[in-house]
């Protein structure tokens, strides 16, 4: 269906209306072992319907052959049912294309990525390596929003992703990298031998420590953690443990977090949000005290405050969520500074305590670390503690990355490991 027409036709029946359609596409070429296993192209597509009625709004997400006339029904019986809304607004119209495309990725030739990941199995094999499984993909995402108001937004976007999956002395372990042009693998397969040398096949570990953990792991616990608690949303809800929190110390003293959506190259970086809310950066942490949450146009039609630019549509909704959180610091440490115990692959994230921040991890690869130097391997251990109080005592060291929504050094705090 035409989202102009379809925008047209729910006009007719409400205040507002606005479509979003997402297009994705891609290619991956995977392989198990040595072998190519399948090389595989995959696309999808949805459209997002979203309409205001006096103080109240609908939504619905649709796929397939559905017709104008079953949309604009379905979507005005969920407003029937809908929440009354304090005061409802939408953005000023807007009309803006960006194109985040490089043409490396999208003149990305499968049999090439093929041969690719052949050179990169073998040179992880020929460095006395085992992979278990190796993938090289692209993906191309385009996404257009349009409005009764007269906003046109279109976005189009190319990723490129490689990742390694290793046995090594009985354990195994990861490395991966997804950035938004073609890169060389080489880096991808000294960093997985690098690896495997340096974190697999230890002994337990157990004692009250200096505790390292790189910038793939502080993602991992950046997204469980602070992404959420960022959640204007989730403060109405009493759900984060920043509720009240504005102007109050949450980090270390010397600890600066900004959102930044115009960072270059970063993974999340755009000049308008999934509603038509201008972008702008961010402070979010300054010398560890808290200044913003994230909000989308929900938590402002709850909160009375304005939008930050910081919506985030999938098929099952737009929520509230940074985009690029970067991380800086006063006082950054160098790597041979770092004597302690490096923290790399974790298992457990998703059960920990998401609001209170307790953390219980197992540690199934890391290394005893002296000046910044892996020296000896460690696993079958579990690190505890709280991620919020971790927050109040880190220092970051080494060269920053951007992982996922982080971009940052590493972590070094005074932990626990039993």
């Amino acid at each position: 269906m035409d989202p102009e027409e379809l925008v047209m036709r729910l006009a007719e029946k409400a205040d507002y209306a606005e479509v979003f359609v997402r297009k994705s596409s891609g290619t991956e070429v995977k392989s198990v072992g040595r072998s190519l296993e399948f090389a595989r192209d995959e696309s999808d597509e949805y459209c997002q319907v979203r309409v205001a009625r006096g103080k109240k709004i609908g939504m619905c997400s649709f796929w397939g052959n559905i017709s104008p006339e079953k949309v604009v029904e379905t979507v005005l019986k969920t407003v029937k049912y809908s929440r009354e809304y304090g005061g409802i607004f939408f953005p000023d119209p807007v009309r803006n294309r960006e194109r985040r495309t490089h043409e490396s990725i999208l003149h990305a030739d499968p049999l090439d990525m093929a041969e690719e990941l052949a050179v990169l199995t073998s040179s992880i094999t020929e460095k006395g390596v085992s992979p278990t499984q190796c993938g090289v993909s692209k993906h191309l995402e385009e996404s257009l929003l349009v409005s009764s108001s007269g906003t046109r937004i279109e976005w189009k976007e190319a990723f490129y992703s490689a990742y390694a999956n290793i046995s090594y002395k009985g354990t195994e372990t990861w490395e991966g990298k997804t950035r938004m042009e073609k890169f060389s693998l080489d880096e991808l397969s000294d960093r997985i031998a690098w690896l495997a040398s340096s974190t697999c096949g230890g002994k337990r570990f157990s004692g009250e420590t200096t505790v390292f953990i790189p910038p793939e792991t502080v993602s991992e616990l950046v997204e469980a953690f602070l992404s959420p608690a960022l959640s204007q949303y989730r403060v109405i809800q009493k759900k984060s443990i920043f509720r009240g929190m504005i102007g109050k110390e949450v980090a270390a003293e010397h600890l600066r977090v900004i959102d930044e959506p115009k960072l270059e190259k970063g993974l999340y970086s755009r000049d308008y949000d999934h509603e038509g809310v201008k972008s702008r950066v961010l402070p979010v942490i300054e010398d560890g005290v808290l200044k913003n949450l994230v909000r989308d146009l929900t938590s402002c039609w709850l909160s009375g405050e304005n939008p930050t630019g910081h919506a985030h549509r999938s098929a099952g909704g737009v929520h509230e969520h940074p985009t690029n959180l970067v991380f800086s610091s006063k006082e950054q440490m160098k790597m041979e500074e770092v004597s302690g115990v490096m923290v790399r692959d974790v298992l457990g994230v998703h059960t920990c305590n998401h609001l209170t921040g307790d953390f219980s991890l197992e540690v199934s690869s890391g290394a005893v670390l002296e000046e910044g130097v892996p020296v000896r391997p460690v696993r079958n251990c579990v690190l505890v503690g709280n991620f919020f109080n971790v927050m109040k005592n880190i220092s970051l060291a080494g060269d920053p990355e951007q992982r996922d929504h982080y971009f940052g050094p590493g972590w070094v705090f005074p932990g626990k490991i039993i």
